[in-house]
């Protein structure tokens, strides 16, 4: 088992050192550039020659490519990520403001959508005539077809300012109480997890479907055993892993969804962040968000195989 994880984790780092480095070429063509746009004034400057020569040697930007890419590793290796061309505040600062808000939102809503589609999921295999499995389906298909920003903008429309059950807008950090916190991302996190649980749902019936014409859930069930304990003990455990495969894309969803959906409900998360630092094209604040959320996916794949390893143990060897 140490040794499947030491591999992956391998495996880990050097996928996210290739892609640091193809972010960190790329980055700096998110916007105009900055030793052309009189770097942290916030607004465009007409420049001369020689002070676009001196912006660009006091950003570094006139060094080789590899010298600057070098630098910039080993720094972030210590968790300097540089600093923002417009803001003047260290980009790791602003990641850290950020970070909880995305996070709050993005755990709530893999814990909704695991809440939701597993059960959905086995109900519709297990009784796949019924009028409720039908229903199911439906269900998912309209969920799968609905993407995040606009189930949020129903639910502000329905359940805020309809219903007034919930605030439509804004965030409540974790310390100013367990309440308004849940308050704050409960909204935001359901218009992430309705799409994902509703594809997830989907994947879980048809994994199940297949585990439960195996001969060893026909015999188990031939045995005697109550059909609960074959279904939940046995054929959920075999269904499973597909089903942490799709959950592990989801995930990747879910970061890449809390962009529209932080805009839609004001929430100052990763999404928005990089939302503003693409329109500004502040590529060294781009590039930190980038890497926090490729160590995330990466940090996620372990996780995923680490999972494979203890459901069906043949794994561990490959």
């Amino acid at each position: 088992m140490i040794t499947f994880i030491v591999r992956r984790a391998a495996t880990g780092l050097l996928v996210a050192l290739m892609v640091s480095l193809a972010v960190f070429a790329l980055a700096p063509l998110a916007g105009e550039d900055p030793s052309q746009s009189g770097a942290g004034a916030g607004q465009v400057l007409r420049l001369s020659k020689e002070e676009v020569d001196a912006s660009r040697r006091r950003l570094g930007l006139d060094r080789p490519f590899f010298v600057r890419y070098g630098d910039w590793l080993s720094n972030a290796v210590q968790g300097n990520l540089g600093t923002s061309l417009f803001r003047g505040q260290k980009v790791s600062d602003a990641i850290a403001d950020a970070l909880p808000v995305t996070a709050s939102i993005a755990a709530l809503a893999l814990v909704l959508t695991v809440s939701i589609a597993v059960p959905l999921g086995v109900f519709a295999a297990v009784y796949p005539a019924s009028v409720v499995s039908r229903g199911i389906l439906a269900a998912t298909a309209i969920g799968i077809a609905s993407p995040s920003f606009a189930v949020g903008l129903l639910l502000v429309q329905v359940v805020s300012l309809e219903l007034g059950w919930l605030p439509a807008v804004g965030f409540k950090p974790l310390g100013s109480g367990l309440a308004p916190w849940l308050k704050s991302i409960l909204l935001p996190s359901a218009a992430l997890a309705i799409p994902a649980a509703a594809a997830l749902a989907r994947f879980a019936r048809a994994a199940m479907l297949e585990v439960l014409q195996r001969d060893y859930v026909r015999t188990a069930i031939g045995k005697g055993l109550p059909r609960s304990t074959v279904i939940w003990k046995h054929a959920l455990k075999n269904a499973l892993v597909p089903v942490v495969t799709v959950l592990g894309l989801e995930i990747r969803i879910l970061l890449g969804g809390s962009v529209a959906v932080e805009a839609v409900f004001a929430l100052p998360g990763l999404g928005s962040l990089a939302l503003k630092s693409i329109l500004e094209g502040d590529y060294p604040m781009l590039l930190g968000i980038v890497m926090i959320a490729v160590t995330v996916v990466v940090v996620v794949n372990m996780l995923v195989d680490m999972s494979y390893a203890l459901l069906n143990p043949k794994i561990r060897v490959l």
